[in-house]
Parts: C-alpha cells; sequence; structure tokens
C-alpha cells in the first residue's frame, strides 16, 4: 500500500491469516485525517503486481501439468489477498470522499485508486482460485472474471458515492484522472455481466 492503513482497515493480524474475508464487504467509519504516505513509492506497485500475478491464469498447463497445479494451489492461497488489497482502495474511498465533499482525493490515492481498477480489469484470474459461499461459486461465471464479481457489491458502493460527489467548485473529478476513474467503474460494471451464465435453471 502506498499509505499507512487506518485503523480497522484490515483484520487482525489473526484474522489475516485464519479469516481474512471475514469483513471484506465492511465499510468503517470515514476520516479525513492527514494521509500518512510511505516512503518507497514503487514497491507498493511491484507487491501488488506480484500478489495479482499468482492468481491469473497460468498459460504452460498443457506442457507442464506438475507446475499447473503447483500454481493453482498458490492462486487459492492468493486470492483472498487480492480480493482484500483491492477492497480496501475501494472501501477507503466509500468511507472517506463523502467527508471530503468537493475535496479532491489526494493526488497519489487518486493514482491508487486507477491501478487498483486498471489491475482488476486486466487481470483473467484462475476460476477455481476465486470461490463464494458453499455451493455458489458456479454462478461467478467461469471466464477469469470471478474476481469482479465478489467485489461487485464494494463497486456499485463506490458508484453511488463517486456520482454524489460535488461537481462544482472543484474540476478534478472531471479531469484525466476522474475521467478514467468513471470510465474504470463503467466498465467494470460492463464485464460482470459478460459471459455471466445463469445456473441452475433445470433444477
Amino acid at each position: 500500500m502506498i499509505a499507512v492503513p487506518q485503523f480497522a482497515d484490515f483484520p487482525s493480524d489473526d484474522g489475516l491469516i485464519s479469516s481474512p474475508m471475514s469483513s471484506l464487504l465492511q465499510i468503517r467509519p470515514g476520516t479525513i485525517k492527514e494521509v500518512v504516505y510511505h516512503v518507497r513509492r514503487n514497491i507498493p506497485y511491484l507487491a501488488l503486481d506480484t500478489l495479482f500475478g499468482l492468481t491469473a491464469i497460468f498459460h504452460g498447463a498443457e506442457q507442464d501439468a506438475n507446475a499447473a497445479a503447483a500454481h493453482a494451489a498458490l492462486a487459492r492461497s492468493a486470492a483472498p489477498y487480492v480480493l482484500l488489497r483491492a477492497a480496501h482502495t475501494l472501501k477507503s474511498f466509500i468511507a472517506d470522499q463523502p467527508l471530503r465533499g468537493p475535496m479532491p482525493m489526494p493526488s497519489r490515492l487518486r493514482a491508487e485508486m486507477i491501478y487498483i481498477l486498471r489491475s482488476c480489469l486486466e487481470l483473467q484470474s484462475q476460476d477455481e482460485a476465486f470461490v463464494g459461499k458453499p455451493g455458489s461459486h458456479a454462478c461467478l461465471g467461469r471466464d477469469g472474471r470471478r474476481h469482479l464479481r465478489l467485489l461487485y457489491p464494494l463497486i456499485l458502493r463506490v458508484w453511488n458515492v463517486w456520482r454524489r460527489v460535488p461537481r462544482g467548485g472543484f474540476s478534478w473529478i472531471k479531469d484525466k484522472d476522474g475521467v478514467e476513474i468513471e470510465q474504470c467503474l463503467q466498465r467494470w460494471m460492463e464485464m460482470c455481466g459478460e459471459n455471466w451464465e445463469i445456473a441452475g435453471l433445470d433444477s
């Protein structure tokens, strides 16, 4: 992460290991306290790329079955933390932006949000790594976009906050960053509906 997390942004240390998804959709109280950034600007993005890469589809499965099986196991282990990491940025916006009013998001937080949105949209993930509630994973689709659908409830809440940001006074929401954020949110909602089968119609 590019900034030090706020209190309750993540589960406890024990929770990160035992139940990292327990509070995935819970939003903490908002704050406008000063953001404390990490000194090394590139390391968080390198770590993010590595984490997302662990859940990407393995394209050498036909040539190396053992490597494919190992990658699948690694993807299942990494998947909750991909969701948790992406959700952190989305939930921070949902919690904090209403308190800013027309004031813009800090530029480095805008850059991080764009990077998270892009990374999620570009990721073609292993379907087996991302599952919902027991017995419901088939309804998440089989097109490498399960991570988008698991985070869809948060995207709807981000969109709701985004549409309420005052458009007058400050023009940040209409500048390059603002336009890209809006386009990414719209594309996310579109992609969730593409190639998404409706399961269980014959039952």
